[in-house]
């Protein structure tokens, strides 16, 4: 570097961080490579339709899917493409958590641009509606977000859908085991919308069979900015344990802020089954601190393949990566991935080789589940760190968890049996 010439703080951080990120994820002996400038698709090529609320509550955690989606592609093509060579060719559209939105966007996909899939959104009832929708068109489409029972049902899901993230009775079990063992009274607040519904519920049977006593359960609408009735109720209740049942993105943020504002930490233990890394800067350390809570993903997780995949989410994207984004760069791959092996885009062909299908692409050995598409993987709890044991600098003042426990896959499934299959 010459003298005079100013250090680019990307440029610096993108060198150094790597290495960091690696040896913090799995120790030392980690060897990796930054990629080059994305390129960009040249024909012939194979369409992809990728499909995110943009636009509303969830906005913050959609663009971490969309992140995750394009780096999967991007890795994709520059490591030469699908069938020979084919470049995929990512069409995205905004769902806006709207159904309708959702259908119509779905159509101008399949119909228009001909993409041969669709990956991605975020809400359970988008989930449900796409599950529909390309149940009709025979196409493959992979959920990037966690989804609900009664979409895996026999009688509901279209043997073209896999989901990639765990499902509301999979983090339910896996959060009831956790929450028994540190309290026995628990009051629950959950999101009032399907996938909150199918929480509470698996949530408070499993409490109930652990012994655990459940004082009182509300629903709250999602877009709530002022949680306090919902807290001063629960407060009274006098607990041992709180529990948010699986509000996300401005709605956690809003409701954590103001447990906190409430003094509920000091009086209970207090569990939210649903959190990212986004989640969790986005509130502050000061507010989060003891909290314990639900994690699918963390950017710190003792696997070879973690430590990979965060470097390059880091050097494509200069910040860590979280939960969400590890779905879509999964589904993106395995996709590309089992076309490849089929030697097809015909999505029976595709279909056959994603069934019970291992991998392991961010955080050790996971599978597709035959009967109902559900990707088999580990939950983990975490308690979040107090301001003092957080270290400064990137990577350092993101390793915010210390990780308290995990789940099996198989400990917290439903068996195929249960969804009638």
């Amino acid at each position: 570097m010459s003298k005079g010439e100013k250090v680019n703080r990307r440029t610096f951080v993108k060198a150094a961080v790597g290495a960091a990120i690696a040896a913090a994820a799995l120790g030392s002996g980690y060897y990796f490579m930054t990629r080059g400038p994305t390129s960009q698709p040249s024909k012939p090529t194979i369409r992809l339709g990728i499909m995110m609320g943009l636009t509303g509550p969830y906005s913050g955690n959609c663009k971490k899917m969309l992140d995750g989606a394009m780096l999967a592609v991007k890795e994709v093509n520059e490591s030469g493409g699908i069938l020979g060579g084919k470049q995929i060719e990512a069409f995205v559209r905004d769902d806006e958590l709207n159904p309708g939105v959702a259908i119509r966007r779905a159509t101008e996909l399949v119909e228009t641009a001909k993409v041969e899939a669709i990956i991605g959104t975020l809400g359970t009832h988008i989930v449900n509606t796409l599950n529909d929708y390309m149940k009709r068109q025979k196409k493959i489409y992979m959920a990037g977000c966690i989804p609900v029972v009664e979409t895996q049902l026999a009688e509901n899901r279209s043997p073209y859908t896999y989901f990639m993230l765990p499902n509301t009775a999979m983090i339910s079990n896996a959060c009831a085991d956790f929450c028994a063992e540190n309290a026995k009274k628990w009051y629950v607040i959950f999101p009032d919308y399907s996938g909150g519904h199918e929480m509470n519920k698996y949530m408070t049977e499993r409490l109930e069979a652990a012994g655990c006593e459940i004082i009182g359960n509300v629903a709250a609408p999602l877009g709530t900015t002022d949680f306090s009735s919902f807290l001063t109720t629960a407060k009274a209740a006098e607990p041992e344990g709180l529990v948010i049942g699986g509000q996300l993105g401005t709605d956690l943020q809003n409701i954590l802020k103001q447990v906190s504002g409430f003094n509920m930490k000091e009086e209970m233990f207090v569990f939210s089954m649903n959190n990212t890394l986004t989640d969790t800067m986005a509130i502050g350390l000061d507010l989060m601190a003891g909290v314990h809570s639900f994690l699918d993903f963390y950017w710190k997780l003792p696997y070879e393949s973690t430590g990979k995949y965060s470097e390059a989410y880091f050097n494509e994207y200069n910040e860590l990566p979280d939960t969400y984004s590890i779905g879509t760069y999964e589904a993106v791959h395995e996709w590309a991935a089992a076309i490849d092996s089929a030697g097809t885009t015909d999505s029976k062909k595709v279909k056959e080789e994603l069934d019970d299908h291992n991998y392991d692409r961010t955080k050790g050995d996971e599978y597709f589940r035959a009967c109902d598409g559900q990707v088999v993987q580990e939950a983990y709890f975490v308690r979040v760190k107090e301001l003092d044991e957080v270290g400064q600098g990137i990577p350092d003042e993101y390793d915010v968890y210390e990780i308290k426990g995990k789940k099996e896959g198989e400990q917290i499934v439903l068996s195929c049996s249960d969804l009638g299959y």
